[in-house]
């Protein structure tokens, strides 16, 4: 039986990403988005991240100074690099220069149950006093953990266009895959499945596992796969990508799992252009629908997801994930840590800012 193709929220996406011509077509995106910068209202999270402020900074030359929600992605009891620290401290007194006044901070939510710090942060930021006057959002996931911005990216597709609510939604990816290997996580916690991302009671269809994969993660993705314990694992690769032998690295550092224990073969990889996110999203509707329909004999398919690289493409697999209510696994990390020279200005020339447009004026029919 052949599958009737998905009908998509986002079949005609707009998007605009930096390349050697193209800054100037992030930047018109913003400035369409963003009328002005006393009704836009800039979240990010400020941390060591070297992306952390690179989206901000690009944003205040196009539109203005918006005001900040700069949220801490990090408890107050978790330990740090050195390095790391010295670089926190650098980017929090580059953000007080930037924005000054118009900055607001949230620090990371107390909780007694870590796998609901993101549910926590998703009701403070669409809580009404934090939307009150604005009519634009931009988030800005580059430095964020899926743990902290999945949930609230959620809850603002939720919320934004309704009355009273903000109209337009835009969020940027500054996208830089060598630094994206090259972030370190340590002193892991649970696995667990995402709020928002969650199926609703006992669910008896066929687990079918869909992991973005990148060279680092290995222990993550073993902990994450006993937790889900897939019937067939089918990972995605970024293909093509800037480097193209970066599919073979990825899955030969993973090869014990996925090679030697799944027994992957060619025909259960996705690829998915590393630059685009829209071409994972539009690839993972097809997917789902197909392996629905496939072993509905069984009972159906449920995917699941899971992200361990591209910041880009975990763009894509959140907008399936949220368009056809697919359960997302993450965990969370309480220690990171990243080579100094990911600071240097040579490293940071790599890095493209992407603009999503996801609600709003391009899709008022």
């Amino acid at each position: 039986m052949t599958a009737a193709p998905p009908l998509l929220q986002w079949r005609d996406p707009v998007m605009a990403s930096d390349d050697p011509d193209g800054e100037s077509a992030v930047d018109s995106l913003l400035r369409a988005g963003f009328e002005s910068p006393e009704s836009a209202l800039f979240v990010l999270s400020e941390g060591f991240d070297p992306r952390c402020l690179s989206a901000l900074r690009r944003f205040v030359a196009a539109v203005g100074v918006p005001r900040v929600v700069a949220v801490d992605p990090q408890p107050p009891s978790s330990p740090g690099e050195s390095l790391t620290l010295r670089h926190r401290e650098q980017h929090t007194a580059e953000l007080n220069d930037l924005v000054g006044d118009r900055l607001v901070r949230l620090p990371y939510p107390e909780v007694h149950d870590a796998s609901s710090v993101g549910r926590v942060l998703a009701q403070q930021l669409t809580d009404t006093s934090m939307l009150e006057g604005v009519t634009a959002v931009a988030f800005d996931v580059s430095a964020f953990p899926t743990s902290l911005s999945f949930p609230p990216l959620r809850a603002l597709l939720d919320v934004c266009g309704q009355e009273g609510a903000p109209s337009e939604l835009q969020v940027l990816v500054t996208a830089n895959p060598q630094l994206d290997h090259s972030i370190h996580k340590a002193s892991l916690g649970v696995p667990h499945m995402l709020a928002g991302f969650r199926p609703r009671g006992t669910d008896k269809r066929v687990r079918v596992w869909t992991p973005v994969l990148g060279v680092r993660g290995k222990d993550t993705l073993s902990r994450i796969a006993e937790f889900i314990g897939p019937r067939e694992v089918c990972p995605i690769l970024p293909f093509p990508a800037l480097d193209p032998r970066l599919p073979d690295e990825i899955l030969d550092v993973h090869r014990e799992l996925l090679l030697d224990r799944y027994e992957i073969g060619p025909n259960n990889l996705i690829y998915a252009a590393e630059g685009n996110p829209f071409d994972l999203y539009r690839t993972l509707a097809r997917f789902n629908t197909d392996y629905k329909t496939t072993l509905e004999p069984l009972g159906g398919a449920l995917v699941h997801i899971s992200v361990h690289g591209s910041k880009l493409l975990s763009i894509g697999a959140l907008l399936a994930a949220y368009e056809f209510e697919l359960p997302i696994v993450a965990m969370r990390a309480n220690r990171y840590s990243v080579a100094d020279d990911q600071y240097v200005d040579e490293t940071r020339a790599g890095d493209r800012l992407t603009a999503l447009w996801l609600r709003g004026q391009p899709y008022v029919r």
